[in-house]
């Protein structure tokens, strides 16, 4: 019996079908591993996406921020040691990073690239929360 919950089964099927319409998606990160790459391909499966995400490192991270551009990926996970360096190779930084100088999302809207921090925005929202649930028990 197979389990159609599996991961393996999500990412087989999707697999199959990379065409020339498949977009791709990379992770940035000194030490790149396996565990991003299986989970993004089998959340793209899973949803039916044409996508396909692969994880990279580089030793020269303004070459590989402007092949995001060059090579119209759509975006990248930004991972250390380039939270910072990527930066001056982007066309804007969104306040996510902006206040705090740091990116771990690059997105690709035609050739134009921005810079979010999706951690900084979950831990802002996660302290509003907190917040908002102080303010309920006094």
């Amino acid at each position: 019996m197979k389990d159609e919950g599996s991961m393996a089964e999500a990412v087989l099927p999707y697999r199959d079908g990379i065409n020339r319409e498949t977009r791709l998606c990379i992770s940035l990160a000194g030490r790149p591993g396996n565990f991003g790459t299986r989970f993004h391909n089998h959340l793209y499966g899973r949803l039916g996406l044409n996508y396909l995400y692969k994880a990279c490192t580089t030793d020269d991270i303004g070459a590989a921020v402007k092949g995001i551009r060059a090579l119209g990926i759509r975006g990248a996970g930004i991972s250390m040691p380039f939270k910072e360096s990527c930066i001056p190779f982007l066309d804007d930084l969104r306040e996510s990073a902006s206040g705090i100088r740091s990116v771990n999302t690059i997105v690709n809207n035609d050739g134009h690239l921005s810079g979010y921090n999706t951690d900084y925005s979950d831990d802002m929202s996660d302290i509003r929360a907190v917040s908002l649930f102080r303010k309920r028990l006094t």
